[in-house]
């Protein structure tokens, strides 16, 4: 009976290893590099890091993983393999926004559908990506070569200007065509506001802004500029309902955020309270509750301190 139970014991923990042995052989280059590249990546996101430095560090990151799986051969991959090249730099794209990650995903497209398969979402994301890194005539060429419909707003249908270099730039909508204009912060109190329409805490400020007496006269004087991130929105239809329904605080969407230098991070809400053109402090953050208190001692601040310059 004894060595029954042991042989027993035995021939299972045999295939135990057995199985684990396989389970480690089968977890191909890809995926682990693949794991090593998604647990960096989760690390960065979460840190509370200024745009510059984690747009640096994601790029830095999503390379050596690029590099780590010999990319440029993509004729070599497992169908197994070639979703998690996209994915890579689907996630890279989606916090930082870039020409690379979006072409390495158009090319992990194009292979899957030599392969026939089924790639209907991810072309969608990769004409997303594409207009987030602002290659518009490669989105453009990328629905039509897809089957992609236009949309009201589709940012790859307009000719938006790429000549405004070394500028603060916006895409704005202008009877709900969008343009790109170049933008300088003006003398006085200024406030620039991050913001999203699928944001809810934006949505509890701009409520407040349209309610609040105090609040409200800021947006009267025109003292306030409201821009969302540089994000996979393929098109602006949620910010020409924000406008519609908020006309004294009219949404843009950075062109690029790295022409923003004076903007740190671009969580949502943030308010960047200017005078004279000089940054002087910020406000993080709107919860249900508000935070006038805090952003109203911001800009008493910034007035004061103007004042101790010129006295």
């Amino acid at each position: 009976m004894f060595l029954r139970v042991f042989y027993r014991t035995l021939i299972i923990a045999m295939l135990i290893g057995i199985c684990g042995s396989v389970w480690a052989q089968s977890l191909s280059v890809v995926n682990e590099k693949y794991n090593e590249f998604a647990q960096r990546h989760q690390v960065m996101v979460k840190e509370n890091l200024p745009e510059a430095d984690r747009r640096s560090l994601i790029l830095k990151s999503y390379l050596q993983f690029r590099r780590g799986v010999a990319r440029e051969h993509l004729a070599k991959f497992t169908n197994a393999d070639l979703p998690l090249l996209f994915r890579a730099a689907h996630e890279a794209s989606f916090y930082a926004p870039d020409t690379l990650y979006a072409e390495d995903m158009a090319e992990t497209v194009k292979e899957l559908q030599k392969r026939g398969v089924n790639v209907t979402v991810e072309v969608k994301k990769t004409h997303a990506a594409l207009i987030a890194s602002r290659s518009f005539k490669a989105a453009l060429d990328w629905r039509l070569a897809n089957g992609i419909a236009p949309v009201f707003n589709d940012l790859a249908s307009e000719k938006i200007s790429q000549e405004l270099s070394h500028s603060a730039t916006l895409i704005r909508m202008t009877a709900d065509v969008p343009r790109r204009e170049k933008i300088d912060v003006p003398n006085g109190l200024f406030i620039i506001v991050i913001a999203h329409p699928s944001c809810h805490f934006s949505r509890f400020a701009i409520a407040d802004f349209s309610t609040d007496p105090a609040l409200k006269a800021l947006l009267m004087a025109q003292q306030t500029m409201w821009i969302s991130p540089q994000q996979l929105d393929e098109n602006l239809s949620a910010t020409s309902e924000w406008n519609r329904q908020y006309p004294n605080a009219q949404l843009a969407q950075a062109f690029r955020t790295e022409e923003w230098t004076d903007i740190a991070s671009w969580e949502t809400p943030t308010f960047y309270i200017f005078y004279d053109r000089r940054l002087s402090s910020k406000v993080v953050g709107w919860p249900r509750e508000g935070r006038k208190a805090a952003l109203l001692d911001a800009i008493a601040k910034a007035k004061n301190s103007r004042k101790d310059l010129e006295g």
